[in-house]
């Protein structure tokens, strides 16, 4: 049950719209994960962003593993105040610590062949997490019909 929710919160998301996302199988286990920060209008200073991974452990039935498991997902409202700077507040959740509300900054450099992405978050909450997100994606095309990352 307590995955539930978040696997919900992951379909909800992903049937909205078309997203980049990462599959890559393992020995141990399997790993999905997708970013998505889209801004409400073109003009907009507004924006949503959302964030996930899901990790899924190989066992047979017979095989118990003292590794669960995980799923964590983040949704934020975010603000732009500047060209490449936004203040986010919104969701934090994981099948370790459930949900805690959390805010941050994000800085984004949207280059032709080079994209990144820094989100600095904090949890809002008794006992205070913080952690950093970041993304470098490297796109560079080969030619006309073809980019390392297509």
């Amino acid at each position: 049950m307590k995955n539930a929710i978040g696997i919900i919160m992951l379909c909800i998301v992903m049937d909205a719209q078309a997203q980049p996302a990462e599959i890559m199988a393992g020995n141990k286990y399997l790993l999905y994960q997708h970013a998505i920060s889209k801004q409400i209008a073109p003009d907009s200073k507004w924006g949503l962003m959302h964030i996930a991974s899901s990790i899924i452990r190989y066992r047979s039935k017979t095989e118990s593993t003292a590794l669960p498991d995980e799923l964590m997902n983040q949704g934020y409202i975010k603000y732009r105040v500047h060209k490449r700077f936004s203040v986010i507040g919104g969701i934090f959740y994981s099948t370790a610590v459930k949900f805690k509300p959390s805010l941050g900054v994000q800085y984004t450099y949207p280059g032709k062949d080079l994209f990144v992405s820094l989100q600095p978050r904090v949890d809002i909450t008794k006992n205070i997490n913080y952690e950093l997100f970041g993304l470098v994606e490297y796109k560079r095309k080969l030619n006309n019909s073809l980019a390392l990352y297509s």
